[in-house]
């Protein structure tokens, strides 16, 4: 969290005449154990998992309330989560 609030505070700045994005790279594994069903994981690994990912939730909401786009992604989807990403902001007119 106090990362995000420097990120924020570095790039405060910038946000009036620039669109600032963050693509944040996540975890499926994480995801997984979070929401393990079955109970394969103890119950530490998923409340850890959770709290990680609550975590994440919190610190995106600080970037989008600050004006920073938020964009969290798997590693695979990176590349093409950017381009639809680029192409959703120029195709609504933001940038």
């Amino acid at each position: 969290m106090e990362e995000a609030k420097r990120f924020v505070s570095a790039v405060r700045t910038r946000l009036g005449r620039h669109l600032v994005c963050a693509i944040t790279i996540g975890d499926p594994r994480v995801k997984e154990i979070a929401s393990d069903k079955n109970g394969d994981c103890d119950v530490y690994m998923r409340s850890a998992a959770t709290k990680y990912m609550q975590d994440r939730r919190k610190i995106a909401d600080v970037l989008e309330n600050s004006g920073i786009m938020c964009f969290d992604v798997e590693p695979d989807k990176l590349s093409l989560a950017a381009v639809s990403a680029y192409l959703n902001i120029k195709k609504q007119g933001i940038l």
